[in-house]
């Protein structure tokens, strides 16, 4: 069995990327053309998903160029690399952007998807967190409550507002998994 089943170049990304975005903005044509009352609320969902995908354009093109830099230095044979590169900061910024971005994203649900709850969107809960908590008949609620990926996605949020931060220099230390920890002396 291939452990690696799952696990994608990121070049791959690109074509589903484009199409999401061309999907999204044939999806609020379309609502907004029929019910012209949802347009604040249609363009604003679309605004989150091009910033969704704008950062994860910009991600996957860092990290791109990240692995091909790290990989022609270990093609030296080295095991352990201290690198200088700009790429790897920037990949972090763009990662920090997502991540907010997303979370934010999902607290604005009640907002873009008010339309199909009886409850006045001004009583409906404000975090994602608060809709998972409880019960609900929303199927996409129902499907984020599933995912392993939204509790991560909310952890990793909260762990950098509240805890950490991404600030990192524009070095990179990069090691084969074959390394002990014990071998790498900063």
């Amino acid at each position: 069995m291939n452990k690696n089943k799952h696990l994608r170049k990121p070049d791959s990304f690109t074509a589903e990327l484009k199409d999401f975005e061309k999907n999204a903005h044939e999806m609020v044509r379309n609502l907004t053309s029929k019910k012209p009352h949802y347009t604040l609320q249609a363009h604003q969902a679309e605004w989150h998903i091009r910033c969704l995908i704008y950062h994860c354009r910009n991600l996957l093109s860092y990290y791109t160029s990240f692995t091909k830099e790290v990989s022609s230095r270990a093609a030296t044979g080295a095991d352990i690399l201290w690198m200088y590169s700009q790429d790897f900061q920037y990949m972090l910024f763009e990662l920090y952007g997502l991540v907010n971005i997303a979370r934010i994203s999902m607290d604005n649900l009640r907002f873009y998807l008010s339309p199909l709850f009886k409850t006045p969107s001004n009583q409906l809960p404000k975090s994602v967190k608060d809709f998972l908590k409880g019960d609900t008949d929303c199927p996409i609620y129902q499907f984020l409550s599933k995912q392993d990926l939204t509790e991560y996605l909310i952890d990793l949020r909260n762990c950098l507002v509240h805890y950490r931060s991404f600030a990192s220099s524009d070095n990179a230390l990069v090691f084969e998994d074959k390394v002990d920890e014990s071998e790498m002396v900063v």
